[in-house]
């Protein structure tokens, strides 16, 4: 792929980004404590105040999602050669050889099925992949980086990629596999030790140290073979390519909780739930100046303006309300404080915030089996009738999300 074609894919991915960030930013106030999606070398530091019941239902959601889809414990994937597939190509026959041959093929890609857990369990996939699919969940995509290694106990490593900085467009089968990721501040040691020896220096890196450029990595198909990905390195403006390689794999995947028509951009669960969020933020707000007006009420203060200026409302403190027999030196006047009682009682918000936290609760499927201490009045039959229910909801969206992850 040329230059101007990265350039035009580039172009679209941003736009297509640029239409939904801010709507992402959004819903990241109200699940995510500092993270924003900037896009920019300015990165600032805000920290949202966040009601707990929003994270701890995206958490939990994952959770259960993490577990029941990629699973430590268990084989959550088998490999199988295609019974009529292996027979239409090497003749149509059901003779006891063709059959122990079939069977012999299937227990070697059993073995290879085990040496990949073993791999993928002593490398961070677990936790670099849940980190990836919670923002796959809350704003509709995640991504993670694999890398090799020249380490036969862990081959490959993966990193949670957040979509600060990333950008995708779709191909011809909708899958998002033109990507672009911007690393800001690299200098020539952390080039060399992401890149390699083969890496070839930015023309602005004199000093290994000190001097710092930002590069820009670039994802596609193979024109030879879409299995194929050619993965590459430039400085930002496109007018160095210091890194080039075809890799039988993707080495960024990016997943989508689910789109809407043809826009590429994933919409997740909190998306859907931006409505309820703001609702619950602004209930609580009202609840909290009602309990303030109530608690610290507005004054009235009647008499000398000086005695008021000298006024202190503090407990315990001690006020100088004029004296009995003025002087000319003295305060003549008394003064008198009356609180404003605008707000008789503390509004009756407290149910309408229960039902929007129940509404949140709903939107992620909280402790989609029920609670804990309902385990011993419940059958094994109904929580397996709530499990395969939970998965017909999402039926749509695991699926999608376990074919990229996985």
């Amino acid at each position: 792929m040329d230059k101007n074609t990265i350039r035009f894919y580039l172009e679209k991915a941003k736009k297509a980004k640029n239409d939904i960030k801010s709507v992402y930013n959004e819903v990241l106030k109200y699940t995510d404590n500092t993270y924003q999606i900037l896009d920019t070398n300015t990165k600032s530091f805000v920290v949202n105040e966040i009601d707990s019941i929003i994270p701890t239902s995206l958490d939990d959601l994952v959770s259960f999602l993490m577990s029941s889809m990629i699973s430590r414990s268990s084989a959550w994937a088998t490999i199988q050669m295609n019974k009529e597939l292996y027979r239409l190509v090497n003749g149509d026959t059901e003779d006891f050889v063709s059959n122990q041959e079939l069977v012999m093929l299937n227990k070697s890609l059993e073995d290879i099925s085990s040496v990949t857990y073993t791999y993928l369990n002593q490398s961070n996939y677990y936790s670099e992949v849940a980190r990836s699919l919670r923002e796959c969940v809350n704003i509709g995509v995640g991504a993670f980086r694999v890398a090799e290694r020249d380490d036969p106990i862990t081959p490959f490593v993966f990193q949670y990629l957040p979509q600060d900085d990333l950008f995708y467009w779709e191909d011809k089968f909708g899958r998002p596999n033109y990507i672009f990721k911007y690393l800001r501040d690299m200098n020539g040691v952390s080039i060399k030790l992401m890149f390699g020896d083969n890496v070839k220096m930015p023309e602005k890196i004199e000093d290994m140290n000190k001097d710092s450029v930002t590069l820009l990595e670039v994802v596609y198909p193979s024109d030879r073979d879409n299995h194929f990905f050619i993965y590459e390195v430039y400085t930002d403006n496109l007018n160095e390519k210091l890194f080039s390689i075809e890799l039988e794999y993707c080495p960024i995947i990016i997943f989508r909780w689910s789109k809407e028509g043809n826009n590429p951009n994933g919409i997740g669960l909190s998306v859907k739930g931006l409505k309820t969020f703001k609702e619950l933020d602004e209930k609580k707000k009202l609840r909290k100046i009602s309990a303030e007006k109530i608690i610290d009420p507005p004054l009235f203060i009647r008499g000398d303006r000086a005695l008021a200026q000298m006024l202190s409302l503090k407990a315990g403190a001690k006020n100088y309300a004029g004296t009995a027999t003025p002087t000319d030196m003295s305060l003549k006047k008394d003064i008198s404080v009356e609180p404003i009682h605008s707000v008789g009682n503390i509004l009756p918000l407290d149910q309408d915030i229960m039902d929007l936290k129940n509404e949140i609760r709903n939107l992620y499927t909280s402790n989609p089996l029920g609670n804990v201490s309902d385990y011993k009045r419940r059958s094994a039959l109904e929580s397996q009738i709530r499990l395969n229910a939970l998965r017909q909801k999402w039926a749509l969206s695991l699926n999608g999300s376990s074919r990229r992850v996985a």
